[in-house]
């Protein structure tokens, strides 16, 4: 019994820190945001349109987000709770951020259910303590919410997993949705080699979030973060 809490433990603490880190970087990364000053001639690449919001050139599936007032490669959507855009470049960390979560809420359910049903009561601990006595209502409200968090993050990544496999985004779904006849299914290693690199010696890395990874590559400029 020692050596499982040891490893619950050593579980939890290791998913709230890939959590925390992919929170971090989906939030500081650049999504892949469009200068404003990119000069590109239509000529030089028609399949290049002119956003009328930031007077710039974008590439295809490129779109303006309003509350970062730039246009963003292959946007998914603006993310109020990393206060970020999801975009072509800090995808793989937002996939990260919903997986880990996910992960995390499963794990604190688990514990939760095993502290109820299987682990034995504290017998030298005194229930005249606040904490002791008053534990059992935060024990079903963490039950609770840690249950919440953990369906709606499976939801979450349902849905974008199921968007990687169609190759459309958030955004693309909500302006129009996805005719059945039409729909293509890529494979499931092709859909993620695209999100999280295409080195296939580097694929262990892809559960990191702090691997690194080139930005605004496509014929825009290039950085790295």
């Amino acid at each position: 019994m020692l050596n499982m809490k040891a490893y619950l433990l050593l579980a939890f603490m290791s998913i709230s820190l890939l959590c925390l880190t992919s929170l971090v970087r989906v939030s500081t990364l650049n999504p892949g945001r469009i200068p404003p000053s990119t000069a590109v001639s239509i000529h030089e690449n028609e399949h290049w349109t002119y956003c009328r919001m930031c007077n710039s050139m974008r590439p295809q599936r490129a779109h303006h987000c309003r509350r970062c007032g730039q246009c963003v490669m292959r946007m998914d959507h603006h993310c109020p709770w990393i206060n970020n855009c999801v975009g072509e470049e800090n995808h793989y960390a937002f996939f990260l951020l919903l997986l880990y979560a996910f992960l995390l809420s499963a794990v604190v359910f688990l514990l939760c259910m095993l502290h109820f049903w299987v682990y034995p009561k504290c017998q030298q601990c005194d229930k005249d303590t606040f904490y002791v006595k008053h534990s059992i209502w935060f024990l079903y409200l963490l039950t609770l919410l840690a249950a919440n968090m953990t369906l709606v993050m499976g939801i979450q990544l349902i849905g974008q997993h199921f968007n990687l496999l169609i190759d459309r985004t958030t955004l693309e779904n909500m302006q129009q949705s996805p005719d059945p006849s039409r729909i293509h299914l890529r494979s499931t290693f092709t859909a993620y080699e695209e999100m999280c690199g295409r080195k296939r010696s580097m694929m262990f890395l892809w559960l990191f979030p702090c691997k690194r990874k080139t930005v605004f590559s496509r014929g825009v400029s290039s950085q790295t973060v």
